[in-house]
Formats: C-alpha cells, structure tokens, sequence
C-alpha cells in the first residue's frame, strides 16, 4: 500500500491525504498563525511609539504634575503647622491667663426673682438716666409692694430670698 511509500508518508505529513481541506494541518497552522497576529496586535493596542512631539507634551505635563503635588504637599504641610501653631496657641493662652475675679453681679432694668435670678443680699443703686425706679414685692406681678421708691440718685437696697425686685433706670451693684 500506501502507506510503505516515503513520498506518501511526506505528502500525508504536509496534508495531501485525502480528507477535507479544512481539518489538513497546513490550514490548521495558517489559521493559528493569523490568530496569533490577531491576538499579538489586539495586545499592544495597534499602538506606534509616541513621536517627538508627543514626547516634549508627556514630558510637559509629567513636570507640571510634579510641580502641582509639590505645592499641594507644601500646602497641606503649612495648613498642619498652621492647626499646630493655633491650637498650641490657645493652650498656652488657657494656661497663662489668670482664672478671673470673682464677678461682681449687676443688675439693669427688669424684674427678677431674688435666690434664683440674683442673689440676696444688700445692693447700691445708681440712676442711670434722670431718674429711676425701684420696687420690692412678693409676687411677680408686683400687685403686694413691700417697698418701692422713684429715686434721682445712689441709694441702696435690701433684698431677701422669695422677693421680686424689680427695677427701672437704674443700674445695682451687689455690695460685700
């Protein structure tokens, strides 16, 4: 037979047997070879190497990039120095300053109900206008007077815990 020839054996090897054409061995290595290119182009993008011109941009932008983050870097390093700087300032600031005296409590027009808007005790008026107004009683509307008087200069007042003073033109000064 055939298959004793050499020439047979060669032309079978290279796909000269009898068969379809589409399952011979050269089509099937043609087909893997376009594949290939297919593949190999599909990869790299069909991309060329940038030109001279593109390269001078890539490298401009590349420069500019690197000068940005380098002053957002130098920012962001002043903006934490700065924070620092502020809040060290404001807790030397609450260490150095003295506690404050103790306030001296004043009082202005209005009506107030003494042991709970300001304390009992003696208190030294002034008038702060031509004239003034005060008046002790034990209800907030000031219909059961204890003791009132229209005043034009310093004076003082007595106040106890219950009371309602209330007050107009004149400015007091808790005394010690």
């Amino acid at each position: 037979m055939d298959d004793d020839n050499p020439a047979y054996r060669l032309g079978a090897w290279w796909g000269r047997q009898k068969g379809k054409w589409y399952t011979s061995r050269w089509f099937i290595g043609l087909v893997c070879f376009f594949v290939g290119a297919i593949f190999v182009t599909a990869n790299s993008g069909g991309a060329t190497a940038p030109d001279a011109a593109q390269t001078s941009q890539i490298e401009s932008l590349n420069t500019q990039v690197e000068t940005l983050q380098s002053q957002l870097d130098q920012a962001q390093s002043e903006l934490n120095q700065a924070s620092l700087d502020a809040a060290t300032s404001q807790d030397q600031q609450t260490e150095v300053a003295p506690a404050p005296a103790k306030k001296e409590e004043h009082v202005t027009d209005g009506t107030y109900l003494v042991g709970t808007d300001i304390t009992a005790g003696r208190y030294k008026g002034t008038v702060v206008g031509d004239n003034g107004y005060w008046q002790i009683s034990t209800d907030a509307n000031g219909s059961n007077i204890l003791s009132n008087n229209n005043v034009s200069g310093p004076f003082y007042v007595q106040v106890k815990k219950g009371q309602y003073l209330e007050i107009t033109g004149v400015e007091l000064v808790k005394t010690k």
